[in-house]
């Protein structure tokens, strides 16, 4: 037990490593992140086909569409009122397909997309071509495969130019894209087609998607409301929001150290202003003023670029402060000095907070377990340093 604490300096400086990797890593991967608006909900269930009844003159009524049509319908009437040149998409996504080809077989993640879904989530084309604007159009029975999965149904030949199959129906491989991975993955391998081909094959899928890329904050509200009326009950994350949520306590803990090296920076400048006056006043005693001045406005000049040098540092420091405000519009109530509006506030928050259910996009659990790895690099740095100073230092033996 002795020598265990007695090596606490080193563990501690151990620590500090530990923290530094994890903090760097997790920062780095966040501030990756693709600025994407997204709006997932789960897939409705198709309805049972209804009985053909005929009329009184003996035709038979139409099948009524299905949820997935009603959805993708709404949501072309309202797209444009996201604005122009925003690249928004969206997609329906199958956990567990059964994939055919080249004698192969696998089990992968379908994703049935919408025109304007690889503009949100740009894909580097390995091979190949991506769908037309016909094939979204047409519902044409066409796939893309990303690189893992077509390198397992065609281990010996081309994947473009092959057939895959699905529920029975064939469907041309058009290109190969390579797998953007992130830490918000559940599957091994994944297969994309045109959003129509699925609806008019009655697929069944897990979970509906609307995905915009965008920085205008205007945009992402729009897109909030378009896909509330178009999916139904939902979840919506803005992934830059959410990025600096898990960064919070790293801006708090960077504000606060931030503060303390510009104060004392501005305590040590300030006695060199000092010095310097007192050290002209004694000098003018002996010398003429007129030969100190050259050397009085240069010191003078590097005094103030000094204070403005902290006073940008100071700025900087207080931008980091009230930036989140500007993101977070939902902490700020209408009138700040009524305790009543305060409250109120807190309560929505609360009661946000307090869904029963809610669904999760790739992307956000991405951002959850990146965020939990800052907690914990800045857990591991702030322990290590503690262990580093406070823990006693061992004696040494003088010789």
């Amino acid at each position: 037990m002795k020598n265990f604490f007695g090596e606490g300096g080193r563990r501690g400086r151990w620590l500090m490593v530990l923290g530094a990797v994890l903090l760097v890593y997790s920062l780095v991967m966040l501030y990756s992140m693709e600025p994407l608006a997204q709006y997932i909900a789960p897939a409705q269930q198709e309805p049972e086909e209804a009985a053909q009844t005929g009329g009184d003159d003996g035709d038979a009524q139409p099948a009524a569409e299905s949820p997935l049509a009603e959805q993708q319908k709404l949501w072309e009437q309202r797209r444009g009122e996201l604005g122009e040149n925003v690249q928004a998409g969206m997609s329906a996504a199958a956990y567990g397909f059964n994939v055919s080809g080249g004698g192969q077989s696998e089990t992968a993640t379908l994703i049935c997309v919408g025109q304007g879904w690889f503009d949100a989530h740009p894909r580097f084309l390995v091979d190949g071509y991506l769908f037309s604007g016909a094939d979204y159009q047409n519902g044409a029975h066409k796939a893309v495969l990303d690189e893992e999965l077509a390198f397992r149904l065609f281990p010996t030949t081309d994947a473009c130019g092959s057939r895959v199959q699905l529920d029975d129906v064939w469907y041309d491989v058009i290109g190969v894209v390579r797998r953007a991975d992130s830490a918000g993955d559940t599957d091994d391998y994944r297969i994309y087609i045109p959003l129509n081909a699925a609806v008019e094959a009655g697929m069944q899928t897990d979970y509906v998607q609307i995905d915009c890329r965008s920085e205008l904050s205007g945009a992402k509200r729009a897109l909030q409301s378009v896909a509330e009326e178009a999916l139904g009950g939902g979840s919506y994350y803005d992934i830059s929001k959410e990025v600096m949520r898990a960064t919070m306590i790293v801006r708090v803990i960077t504000i606060i150290f931030s503060l303390y090296f510009i104060a004392s920076l501005l305590h040590a400048w300030n006695r060199r202003t000092v010095a310097l006056v007192n050290g002209w006043l004694e000098e003018v005693k002996h010398r003429y003023f007129k030969n100190m001045l050259p050397g009085v406005i240069g010191l003078s000049v590097m005094q103030l670029a000094g204070y403005c040098a902290l006073a940008l540092a100071a700025w900087a420091a207080l931008r980091l402060t009230i930036e989140p405000m500007y993101v977070f519009t939902e902490w700020i109530p209408e009138v700040i000095v009524e305790w009543s509006k305060l409250s109120g506030r807190v309560q929505e928050l609360m009661r946000d907070a307090a869904q029963v259910a809610r669904y999760q996009t790739r992307e956000y659990a991405a951002v959850r377990f990146y965020g939990a790895l800052t907690r914990w690099g800045i857990i591991c740095s702030l322990a290590g340093l503690v262990l580093y100073r406070v823990w006693p230092k061992p004696r040494r033996n003088r010789p």
